[in-house]
């Protein structure tokens, strides 16, 4: 078959790779559409990956081969499905979190197993309801591709826990950062601020129902006073910062981050949901000062809560909108030209590979 494989930083070649095995436990699926993510981005530059790795775990196809004990699927199922694999013995996996499983390293579909930039995509220890999920009458490939990066802005509106009196900003309207503006706005948010340099992003975020600022003109911490408030916080000899009740940090820029800190109030909470290529510098006085919730989001879930199954339900519900975030298609074979698109800053919003292009 025929696979986009990530030899050396900015370099992707398409080429002939072996066919998936189907094992046992595992499915096979023929890939209709896959999203490239912002941690394929990541490794594209080099970082949390290795050479030689198929990359991809955002995906949607229909079932061709099934193991002789995977149970509840079948041969022409439509699905999508998690690309963590999970041991099931360790403790986070016995207390229902299996995205925090404590043997996964190496064992993520795009991280380590081969990804979904493939013909065909083996789902190793596939689980109806837990690593695989039908796709709801009405939602196609390209929808069934966009719940896993759903999942993870849901997962941050869960993790923001807001009220309808309360102001939430969210620095970075990349595709996560959508999905997290719109799960805020179902979620009961008062008021929802997004802040972005890209006009496209912008005009996506206001689409959903944000307030948007451009922080290409800078000026980021005094335009959320502005809009929150000042700083509830007396430091270094005089009010600091905004009010903002949620801050929800998806840039993945360490000096962000630390814009982050002086924009949530006192006893305010963070969710942090990017990952970093440099290490942050930030004023940890801030976190103690402002007696600061600080959570790390990480996926989309598991056990009783599973962002999985909530983003399939609000899409088929017609109640968030992932379509317009795919700005650009192409097919598995133009990967390298693919990835260029969606790594120079400006130009894309999520770029997806199909199998027209």
């Amino acid at each position: 078959m025929r696979a986009a494989v990530l030899y050396r930083p900015q370099e992707v070649v398409v080429e002939d790779i072996p066919d998936p095995v189907c094992g046992a436990g595992d499915i096979v699926i023929r890939v209709e559409a896959a999203g490239i993510c912002e941690s394929d981005l990541h490794a594209y530059a080099g970082v949390f990956s290795s050479a030689g790795q198929v990359l991809g775990h955002e995906f949607a196809g229909p079932v061709v081969e099934v193991g002789t004990a995977v149970e509840g699927i079948a041969v022409g199922d439509r699905v999508t499905g998690s690309p963590a694999v999970d041991c099931e013995r360790c403790p986070r996996c016995r207390e229902g979190n299996p995205l925090l499983c404590q043997n996964q390293a190496g064992n993520v579909i795009g991280n380590g197993l081969p990804g979904s930039f493939a013909e065909y995509l083996r789902i190793p220890s596939a689980r109806l309801g837990r690593s695989v999920f039908m796709l709801p009458e009405g939602i196609g490939w390209e929808a069934g591709a966009t719940a896993e990066p759903l999942g993870v802005g849901l997962r941050v509106a869960h993790h923001a826990r807001v009220r309808p009196t309360e102001t939430v900003v969210v620095l970075g309207l990349g595709p996560i950062g959508l999905c997290a503006v719109q799960g805020l706005v179902a979620s009961g948010a008062g008021r929802v601020i997004g802040v972005d340099t890209q006009r496209a992003r912008l005009e996506l975020g206001e689409q959903y129902g944000a307030t948007v600022f451009d922080a290409s003109r800078g000026g980021t911490v005094e335009r959320m006073e502005e809009l929150t408030g000042p700083g509830a916080m007396s430091y270094g000899g005089g009010a600091v910062g905004a009010n903002a009740d949620v801050v929800c940090e998806c840039t993945g820029i360490p000096e962000v981050l630390g814009e982050a800190l002086t924009i949530v109030r006192r006893g305010g909470r963070l969710v942090i949901v990017a990952l970093y290529e440099r290490r942050a510098e930030i004023d940890v006085n801030q976190i103690v000062i402002k007696e600061l919730e600080v959570h790390g989001s990480f996926g989309y879930g598991g056990g009783a809560w599973t962002g999985f199954t909530e983003a399939l339900d609000l899409l088929a519900a017609g109640k968030v909108d992932t379509h317009s975030l795919i700005s650009h298609r192409f097919a598995l074979e133009d990967a390298a030209e693919a990835f260029r698109v969606q790594a120079a800053r400006g130009q894309a919003v999520k770029v997806m590979f199909t199998r027209e292009g």
